[in-house]
């Protein structure tokens, strides 16, 4: 097999946008195809839908629902007015009419990727928010109901199909309570990406109590899961914090759960020095290293925020917009 191709151009937001990125693509027909992805100058993103009409690509207004990460990973294109797009981080499922995008409610989890056999029949894969990160594949079954106005009221029940991972020895079920959080980092490809798996420290405090759990990774989604078992229920005071970005803190209730979710925000880089402060310092780390990249005998990792191994521009904004900012300082007895 030997394949040929052409670049093909397609809109692209000017400055101060710094990312357009595409993450999936499907066509209906050679005048019906839809590109799907995000935009944005670091946080918050906005969801983008690109079509082809045969000639050429036009940007459409899609909605971003959620305040600060609107990223479609996923799109399924059935006609010109029936098309399904999917993506993080709210769980997001999107409908094109032919005119509009427009959300619809999702039960399930976030999906990643979606596939429609028929605009009765579509499918979505993804993985539940559970310890473990358990593969999950949907099935919908989709009825367009006219009302009373034009407009389409559309409903989906998902059927659950299982997926188990191969496995040498029988799973045993555990029900070890455990705290799932969750963070952003700042600068980074958008998640779901390789570049999110960063080094994080969590503190929990309540009262005298403290517990400094070892340092983890997040997962490609910015997910990390600690036990909590052990710990007398209660509110307690959280500390996250990863060497190049600013501590971020907060309160969460744990009452012996199985698992209990905790949202920590977008950790903001540009602490080379890891101080928890960004000022004169980080900025002198990153000048003895702006222009370098990773092979070169005076680079200095601690300066690259954005994941791609050189210090550039895009490095020395991050910074900027963070210059004189700290973070959240180390939790006092009885709160942070």
């Amino acid at each position: 097999m030997t394949l040929g191709g052409t670049i093909v151009p397609s809109p692209s937001f000017p400055s101060p946008i710094v990312v357009n990125q595409l993450y999936a693509i499907s066509a209906a027909a050679p005048d019906d195809i839809w590109a799907v992805g995000y935009y944005g100058v670091n946080y918050p993103d906005n969801n983008l839908t690109m079509h082809w009409n045969g000639t050429s690509w036009t940007v459409v207004d899609s909605p971003s629902p959620d305040g600060v990460v609107n990223q479609l990973t996923g799109v399924a294109a059935i006609s010109p007015d029936n098309a399904w797009a999917v993506g993080y981080r709210t769980a997001t499922i999107m409908h094109w009419d032919g005119t509009a995008w427009t959300v619809v409610h999702n039960p399930g989890n976030p999906p990643a990727a979606i596939a429609a056999v028929s605009s009765t029949d579509v499918w979505t894969v993804g993985s539940a928010s559970v310890p473990g990160y358990v593969p999950e594949v949907l099935r919908y079954h989709v009825e367009y109901c006219p009302t009373i106005t034009p407009t389409i009221t559309i409903t989906i029940t998902p059927t659950h199909t299982p997926t188990t991972p191969a496995t040498s020895a029988t799973p045993t079920p555990t029900a070890t309570p455990a705290l799932l959080g969750h963070v952003i980092w700042q600068g980074l490809q958008a998640q779901p990406s390789s570049l999110q798996q960063q080094p994080i420290t969590l503190t929990l405090k309540l009262g005298e109590n403290e517990v400094n759990y070892p340092p983890m990774v997040t997962d490609s989604s910015g997910f990390f899961t600690v036990p909590v078992g052990s710990l007398a229920p209660g509110t307690y005071s959280w500390r996250a914090k990863g060497p190049k970005y600013l501590a971020n803190a907060g309160t969460v209730a744990l009452g012996g759960a199985p698992q209990t979710s905790m949202e920590m925000g977008l950790m903001r880089a540009g602490d080379a020095n890891n101080d928890n402060l960004i000022t004169i310092i980080d900025l002198n780390i990153m000048k003895l290293t702006f222009g370098l990249g990773a092979g070169d005998p005076s680079y200095d990792d601690r300066a690259d925020f954005s994941g791609d191994q050189q210090v550039t521009g895009q490095d020395f904004n991050l910074l900027k917009i963070n210059f004189g900012q700290g973070g959240a300082p180390p939790i006092r007895p009885g709160g942070p």
